[in-house]
């Protein structure tokens, strides 16, 4: 399945093409993956949001994020003065469905046509791999839940190899929630 390292090697892949600092993120403004080549100009914002993995609130963030949420191609946003350097940024879509967004550092206005394009490209790149990396988790998560109930039924030895598996050992601590 997809790693999140695929994401953070696509994060790079794609600044080297944009040439520009790119940050990879969920719809919720988490960000999944960042580019970390040597001298990428980046502002405090940029750093704030790798270090809390969340994108900071802003005023205009929301705005910004549903107006890139809404395109269809490449958004560019100018800088806000004295703090924040310019962004490209454009949805990562599969189908109608928003999977994240992908934002460029502009730092000195250059990104032309050119980087646009590839944006664009890397957008339809990373919805790939945003679906593998959701099944993947989507499998993961079920496989788990299994390996669960099959254990809360007593003597199923399919339960007791699936917590080897998992890493579950019978000091491991435990929490269950039951519904009805």
């Amino acid at each position: 399945g997809a790693t999140l390292g695929d994401l953070f090697a696509l994060a790079n892949a794609v600044a080297l093409s944009v040439g520009a600092a790119i940050a990879i993120e969920d719809p919720q403004r988490r960000v999944l993956a960042y580019s970390n080549l040597p001298d990428q100009p980046i502002d405090e914002v940029r750093r704030q949001g790798i270090l809390g993995r969340q994108v900071p609130d802003l005023p205009g963030n929301v705005e910004d994020y549903r107006t890139v949420s809404r395109a269809t191609s490449v958004v560019r946003f100018a800088p806000v003065p004295p703090d924040l350097i310019g962004r490209m940024g454009i949805a990562v879509r599969a189908g109608n469905e928003l999977l994240g967004s992908l934002w460029a550092v502009d730092a000195d206005g250059r990104l032309d046509a050119e980087a646009e394009r590839a944006l664009t490209d890397a957008a339809r790149l990373a919805a790939l791999h945003l679906l593998r990396a959701r099944s993947w988790r989507g499998v993961e998560r079920s496989e788990r839940a299994d390996t669960l109930r099959a254990l809360l039924h007593e003597g199923d030895v399919t339960g007791q190899l699936g917590a080897v598996r998992h890493g579950l050992t019978p000091d491991t601590p435990l929490l269950v929630a039951a519904f009805s």
